[in-house]
């Protein structure tokens, strides 16, 4: 796997498809009562974002492998490398989400049913795999100091959750801001996403509080300047700086967590919830983005 923007794309889309379907499936058990109806509705509509964004995660996966055949090489000669065993998962949950948007096509209560729910719990499963598989990847691509870190796999955990949330949030975006069920939808999702942006941001701070004392990572560079200094300087400077610092930090964890707290209080328009929620999206691709670009520059 080459060291790319185009690979950060594939754990963005990994990731985020793997996030909305966990919370597409999360919606459909939570929706009883007079609610289930829509709750169904949002909950197909995460299906779809998913399937869209896994098809987008393996395509970028191809294409960053060079040649479709060694993607297939992938299948056919297996290894218990990360990358081997995130393709499996990946492949699983492309098939899970088709099948149930399939059932739900064919009939209306195609996924209601028994076994259509063991198939959510195990997707979610599966999804879940999905998510911590992408940070382990990225640790076991290179021996880069910056990826170096036990805590990245449950950074992008959180990432890739607070994604998929948005992505439903979005899915949800009814017209009918007077509708009672919207308002609690709304506040539901809202109280769910602010614990997992300040998750998110607790995470972001531990990653780099061990970048400052150096955990992880040995000497880097003829003088021996840390691996920790020229990895954190990287992160935090330039244009790599900027994703990492706006992209993420302001646009993925300051906006969300903001209007979480506006919805939670006074209720918010569905065109601020839509902004922020497809800001904290971009902001799961600039945490990837800006890790992979920093990750290069500092790698040995």
């Amino acid at each position: 796997m080459n060291i790319s923007l185009l690979a950060a794309a594939y754990l963005f889309f990994g990731g985020a498809g793997a996030g909305t379907f966990f919370f597409g499936a999360y919606v459909e058990f939570m929706g009883r009562g007079p609610g289930s109806a829509r709750a169904a509705l949002v909950s197909r509509r995460g299906y779809a974002a998913a399937l869209v964004l896994l098809v987008a995660g393996v395509v970028c996966l191809i294409f960053d492998l060079g040649r479709p055949e060694q993607a297939l090489l992938v299948f056919l000669n297996p290894t218990w490398s990360y990358l081997t065993v995130g393709a499996y998962l990946l492949a699983a949950l492309l098939l899970i989400t088709l099948g149930l948007l399939l059932a739900r096509a064919l009939s209306p209560r195609g996924g209601t049913s028994a076994a259509a729910k063991a198939v959510k719990v195990a997707g979610m499963v599966v999804a879940m795999g999905v998510m911590v598989y992408t940070g382990l990847l990225l640790r076991d691509l290179r021996p880069i100091p910056l990826w170096d870190s036990p805590v990245l796999p449950v950074l992008f955990l959180v990432s890739s959750l607070a994604a998929g949330l948005a992505c439903v949030t979005v899915c949800a975006g009814l017209p009918d801001e007077t509708d009672a069920f919207r308002r609690r939808f709304e506040r539901s999702l809202a109280r769910v996403d602010l614990v997992l942006v300040l998750a998110e941001a607790l995470a972001a701070a531990i990653y780099v509080l061990f970048l400052v004392l150096g955990i992880g990572g040995g000497p880097v560079g003829p003088a021996g300047e840390s691996a920790a200094a020229a990895s954190l300087g990287a992160l935090t400077t330039g244009p790599v700086g900027a994703l990492f610092l706006v992209g993420f930090g302001l646009c993925g964890l300051v906006v969300p967590a903001f209007a979480d707290i506006r919805a939670l209080r006074q209720g918010a328009g569905a065109q601020t919830t839509t902004v922020a929620a497809a800001l904290a999206v971009a902001g799961c691709f600039c945490l990837r983005a800006s890790l992979m670009l920093a990750g290069i520059h500092v790698g040995v």
